[in-house]
């Protein structure tokens, strides 16, 4: 019985941070970082400012944890599972990796997460640690996926005449711009139609010139 209390109270525990990242989410992306106490957070919760302070020590504990939902682990994930399931087959790979991100970026959530991004300029190395924090995940994501086309060219699946590294900067890099561009908080039906379909599109364009034949 002591076990299921406390597990009870350890998953009460967990949706509440994400109700406060959740919310936090929201007022990041209306109003900035910047614009956003630790007091309008409580209040926007109806929270004390102290049962905030009783779940994430500062607000920099909040934009941490919503920094890290757009950074590498996501990508890493699905790079580790789409590669244990079709290594041998890099079309497969490139085009259900290219699919998960595009439709996680699509979420609701993730669209205020990239409005934040915007907002802040954490793209941006000018941004400061944020923004240098930001270019680190999408360089190590490049960095891990560079063994994996290293390892098709070697097997003759791709082609040799450009170095892993900037295959795997020429795979990302232009998601990336769709999802700033199209995948945000305030788009419109018709932004977020063309956008997946400028992602589709690119990661056939990809393949069409990396593959090759046969």
């Amino acid at each position: 019985m002591d076990r299921a209390r406390t597990s009870e109270g350890e998953g009460e525990a967990l949706h509440t941070r994400d109700r406060i990242v959740r919310a936090a989410l929201r007022l990041f992306a209306a109003e900035g970082i910047a614009g956003t106490s630790m007091r309008r957070i409580a209040s926007e919760l109806g929270f004390t400012v102290s049962a905030l302070y009783a779940h994430y020590r500062s607000k920099d504990e909040i934009i941490a944890r919503v920094l890290e939902e757009a950074g590498a682990p996501l990508v890493l994930r699905e790079l580790e599972a789409e590669a244990a399931l079709h290594g041998d087959d890099p079309g497969a790979v490139v085009r259900h990796l290219g699919e998960r991100l595009v439709a996680e970026w699509d979420t609701p959530r993730a669209r205020l997460t990239t409005s934040v991004l915007v907002r802040e300029g954490a793209f941006e190395r000018e941004a400061g640690s944020r923004g240098a924090g930001l270019l680190a995940a999408g360089e190590e994501v490049q960095r891990r996926m560079a063994p994996l086309f290293r390892r098709w060219t070697e097997s003759g699946l791709i082609r040799a005449d450009v170095p892993p590294e900037q295959l795997a900067w020429e795979l990302f890099a232009p998601l990336d711009m769709v999802r700033l561009r199209f995948l945000h908080g305030h788009a419109t039906p018709e932004e977020l139609r063309t956008g997946r379909g400028l992602a589709e599109r690119h990661l056939l364009f990809f393949l069409s010139g990396v593959l090759r034949e046969g």
